[in-house]
Parts: structure tokens; C-alpha cells; sequence
């Protein structure tokens, strides 16, 4: 067995381990619970959502409790996203090593420069799609007022803790890099605090204790075109008509990032019955779910 074939687990485990360390939409994959997932093919489930009645008045006398119902309602998803990408060298461009070299500087690079990027672009958006689908949504937004931006923060916060269900500690908010980089930048004490010992305090990662995520421009836009790789055309781009995404305030606990398959797969040049080549082939299934029953703790900010 070649050395790269036996290097795989490891190079399986760095390429993780990147993705983990650079991605900042991972916290999402922790809402993924498997508990409450129950999969019935490699790429569809099943979600329970529970619908309770609510209280009734309680007997005067010995008449009975006001009986009240549930349901259980059983909701199939799908994973929709699914892409792949092969790579090959020949036999003779790498022989000290047995492909383990080439593999791994691969696989640092590929990760670090395509697959994160178009992977953190692809949740961010279908975020703000759920938000404009749902008419969850502030459109039409350019801020070159910091002060401004401030105040329709907060007031878009509120319209989801307004409801009593949500409460700010819920919440999180991200936004586009360089209108945090203003608001923070220019907002003078707004953001500002007095600590326990009365200090002042900037929060400059939070707005009224809701920590802030920033997130690089070109990732949040409203929709991007995936190129299929067969035409020689890879990666992603902003849809010709996609629209900045300023924000987006959602509950912690709400984007469901599930990455059902994330694999490397190595084969030596005597395996290869095309060619005399190393090859190494990635597929990755997954997708981004904002249950319905956690739609009401989402509000979008675009341009």
C-alpha cells in the first residue's frame, strides 16, 4: 500500500481540523444534533415539530381540566448542495515522497481557498433568503451613516424580541465586515458600557450584549451561481443580481449546517487504469436549514 493511501486519515484530519480553525460559520454545525435528526436516505431526513395548545382556565369545582391537544408533525428535508472535485499528477512528478507531499499541500490550499470560502458563502445567503422568503427582511439598505445603521440595528433586533419568545441573550448577530468596521469605528461611545468598577467600557464585539460575527463582503450576498466544473469553469460567484446582505440577527440555536459527507479518497498510479497518475477525488454533501418553528428569531438586513 502506497504511503499516501495510508496518509489519508491524517490528511482527512488536517483538512478538518482547517476547516474548524478558519470557518466562522462552524458554530452552525453544532445545532446539527443527531438526536433529532432520523436520516432515511444518505441525503434526506426527518425533523419531528411538536404544535402545543395553550393554558385554559382552571375548574371551579370537580368539572375537568379544559383538555387541551399536541400534534406531532413529521417534516422531510433534503440536503440539496452536493460537489465534488478530482485532482491527478503523474507518477513521475513526485517519487521521494509516494504523492504524500503534493497530496498535502493540496489539500491545505484547496481547502483554505475554495472550499471554505464557498461553503461559508453558501449558508450566509440561504440565511438571508430564509429571512426574505419568510418577509422576515429589511431591503433596500445602504449605510454610510454609522449612527443610522446603529438605530436600525436595534430596531431590527426588537422585532424579534419584541415577541416575548426570544430574548437578546438568544441571539447573535452577523454582519458585513466593513459596515461592523464603521459602526464600531465611528459610533463614538454608542457601543459603549460602565463595567462593575464604573469604567467605561467599549463592547466591540457585541451591540447590547449580542455578540457580533463579521463576516467578509463578497460572503454575504443574497445569492451566488456555482460553477458545475465539467464546462472548465469551478468555484462560485455572486449572482449578477445578487443584493449585499448587511446583517443578519438570528437565535444561536436556529442555523442547522449539516455536512453529511466531507471525504478524501486516494488512489496510486497502479490502481489508475486511465493513466499512470495519483489521484485523489473530495465529496462534500450539505446544506442549511432554519427550522419553521425558529423562523421568528431571524431578521435580514440587505442593501
Amino acid at each position: 500500500m502506497s504511503n499516501l493511501i495510508q496518509y489519508i486519515p491524517k490528511l482527512q484530519q488536517g483538512f478538518e481540523e482547517c476547516r474548524n480553525h478558519e470557518m466562522s460559520s462552524i458554530w452552525m454545525e453544532e445545532n446539527a444534533r443527531e438526536d433529532m435528526i432520523s436520516w432515511i436516505s444518505p441525503r434526506k431526513f426527518i425533523i419531528q415539530s411538536l404544535n402545543v395548545d395553550g393554558l385554559g382556565d382552571y375548574p371551579a369545582g370537580c368539572e375537568a381540566f379544559p383538555t387541551g391537544g399536541f400534534s406531532v408533525e413529521n417534516k422531510t428535508y433534503e440536503l440539496g448542495f452536493r460537489r465534488s472535485k478530482r485532482f491527478c499528477w503523474k507518477r513521475n512528478d513526485e517519487i521521494d515522497t509516494d504523492g504524500v507531499a503534493t497530496a498535502s499541500n493540496l489539500l491545505r490550499v484547496f481547502r483554505s481557498r475554495h472550499v471554505n470560502p464557498e461553503v461559508e458563502a453558501f449558508r450566509y445567503s440561504k440565511l438571508a433568503n430564509y429571512g426574505i422568503a419568510s418577509a422576515r427582511a429589511t431591503t433596500g439598505k445602504t449605510y454610510t451613516d454609522p449612527q443610522i445603521a446603529l438605530k436600525d440595528l436595534r430596531a431590527n433586533i426588537l422585532k424579534i424580541t419584541q415577541t416575548g419568545l426570544w430574548r437578546a441573550s438568544d441571539l447573535v448577530i452577523i454582519m458585513d465586515l466593513s459596515l461592523k468596521q464603521s459602526i464600531f469605528n465611528l459610533a463614538g461611545n454608542a457601543l459603549s458600557n460602565v463595567d462593575a468598577d464604573g469604567n467605561l467600557v467599549n463592547l466591540v464585539n457585541s451591540v447590547d450584549g449580542i455578540p457580533v460575527y463579521e463576516v467578509y463582503s463578497d460572503a454575504m450576498k443574497t445569492g451566488y451561481s456555482y460553477n458545475n466544473g465539467f464546462d472548465g469553469e469551478f468555484g462560485f460567484a455572486a449572482a449578477p443580481d445578487a443584493k449585499q446582505v448587511n446583517w443578519i440577527i438570528i437565535a444561536k440555536s436556529a442555523p442547522v449546517a449539516i455536512v453529511r459527507y466531507d471525504e478524501w479518497k486516494a488512489f496510486d498510479p497502479d490502481s489508475d487504469d486511465l493513466a499512470d497518475n495519483w489521484r485523489m477525488t473530495y465529496t462534500m454533501y450539505h446544506d442549511l436549514f432554519v427550522y419553521d418553528s425558529d423562523l421568528d428569531s431571524l431578521w435580514v438586513n440587505t442593501q
